[in-house]
């Protein structure tokens, strides 16, 4: 029976852990796995950012929309660097900032003044994600109280690094919102 121990076979209590060899490997492999998935990940997060960001610039533009033809009342879209009023003029950069919709009822161009009947800005959406770029016309978009827009607008939206397909908002003069 004692012949049978030393045959080279081990006891199961003499192979505790794992060998340098193993751990290497393992460390290998998880290390190409992690860089094969990190890129595609980085890539789907830039990707769900400009998508939402894009969502959320449909809404402000739909709810516009909606309150200018619930008061029929004109009611712009704009740029704004205070969250109150207009930026005047706005430029195509100046859309990843802070936007606003606010009533502008005596048709000048500008937010009214706040009422109790009539808060202005009626929305404020804060600036875009540092990592989301969004361009859209040099003009305020302006609704009528029929819910038409004064002229078509299209918004551009991105990442920085140009990694993903960008979305774009198209205004139709109808005041249809479309996104891509």
């Amino acid at each position: 029976m004692h012949a049978l121990r030393g045959s080279g076979r081990r006891s199961r209590s003499a192979q505790l852990g794992v060998t340098l060899v193993e751990v290497m490997m393992t460390t290998a492999i998880s290390a190409i796995l992690l860089g094969v998935g990190v890129p595609s990940f980085v890539d789907h997060v830039q990707a769900t950012r400009t998508r939402s960001e894009a969502q959320e610039l449909r809404a402000l533009l739909n709810r516009a929309r909606a309150e200018a033809v619930r008061r029929n009342v004109p009611v712009l879209v704009c740029p704004s660097h205070d969250g109150a009023s207009c930026l005047s003029p706005p430029s195509a950069a100046s859309w990843s900032g802070t936007k606003i919709a606010c009533y502008d009822a005596d048709g000048n161009g500008a937010c009214d003044e706040s009422t109790a009947d009539a808060p202005n800005p009626i929305q404020v959406r804060q600036a875009a994600e540092a990592s989301v770029r969004l361009a859209g016309p040099d003009a305020v978009v302006r609704f009528n109280g029929h819910g038409t827009a004064a002229s078509r607008a299209s918004f551009t939206l991105s990442t920085g690094a140009g990694g993903s397909a960008p979305s774009t908002i198209e205004l139709a003069a109808i005041g249809a919102v479309k996104l891509d």
